[in-house]
């Protein structure tokens, strides 16, 4: 799984700030691809914490997010909206909940983490398949 925090200058354009990325344990590759999704927005949350909290400060009129999470899968929606969930995916919710963003969508080949979740080293094995399809860890944007 895989981050990158970002800070937008003046003109809107992107810079990294920093970079995260880690293996998957052994129990999480056998996570369905939308869990994987929630569990590389959590990892996120939880390595850029201090970044992303918020000084405290008063915001602009109609700012009502201290940051926009920038995503090319539905997850965090589809968590946020469902009724009715297990323990797990409740206690991920609540950590997810003492943030205030925004979710904006970004297509896989156009999000900077992507390649974060790739081998590209000479001689480096391909990662093992695993059932389902799709990008599969790859993390938010912050």
């Amino acid at each position: 799984i895989s981050a990158v925090l970002t800070q937008p200058d003046d003109e809107g354009h992107h810079h990294p700030v920093a970079y995260e990325s880690r293996k998957l344990t052994e129990a999480e590759q056998a996570y369905l691809p939308h869990v994987l999704e929630l569990l590389a927005v959590v990892h996120a949350l939880r390595v850029f914490r201090h970044y992303l909290l918020g000084s405290g400060a008063p915001r602009p009129p109609g700012i009502l997010s201290d940051f926009t999470l920038r995503t090319d899968n539905q997850a965090v929606s589809w968590l946020r909206t469902k009724q009715d969930i297990n323990r797990f995916l409740a206690r991920w919710l609540d950590e997810i909940e003492e943030f205030r963003f925004d979710v904006e969508h970004v297509p896989g080949r156009l999000n900077p983490a992507d390649p974060l979740t790739r081998r590209s080293f000479p001689g480096a094995a391909a990662a093992p398949a695993r059932g389902g399809g799709g990008a599969r860890g790859q993390g938010p944007t912050l």
